[in-house]
């Protein structure tokens, strides 16, 4: 049940109400379940690394996409 409580916790975080623009719309799901994803995994390898860790891996994963 943890898991299935964290994803609701995401869900609520994220600014409500309608989105009248889809792409912000999809942009916002990605970063949610893209962000979840990685905790997730975290969760997965037992807290092996520091929050700081799972940080560089964060900005990494961004930096990557945006190609710098």
């Amino acid at each position: 049940g943890l898991i299935t409580l964290l994803m609701r916790a995401f869900e609520i975080l994220v600014p409500g109400g309608e989105v009248y623009d889809k792409n912000l719309s999809y942009v916002m799901s990605f970063f949610t379940y893209g962000y979840f994803g990685i905790i997730y995994q975290w969760i997965k390898y037992d807290f092996d690394e520091t929050p700081e860790q799972v940080k560089k891996h964060i900005d990494g994963a961004i930096f990557s996409a945006m190609g710098k």
